[in-house]
């Protein structure tokens, strides 16, 4: 693997990302879109949500408000 290949990997993540760590403990194969996992991606993302939730993080306006935490 080039190390080219993994900056860019790096610096241009896809919006959502799901891996078969057991068969590619390297995350090189992004199955996010396959259609198998659909389900699981649906509970994944209600697990986040009440996650989310409970921890009061609102996301894109909580991150906006981070600012307003910050000692400056």
């Amino acid at each position: 693997m080039h190390a080219s290949f993994l900056v860019d990997r790096y610096l241009h993540r896809p919006k959502e990302e799901v891996y078969d760590l057991q068969q590619d403990p390297w995350e090189l194969d992004n199955r996010v879109d396959d259609p198998a996992i659909t389900a699981k991606k649906h509970s994944l993302a209600q697990s986040l949500m009440r996650w989310m939730h409970q921890q009061g993080d609102n996301g894109i306006e909580t991150e906006m408000r981070a600012t307003d935490r910050q000692s400056r």
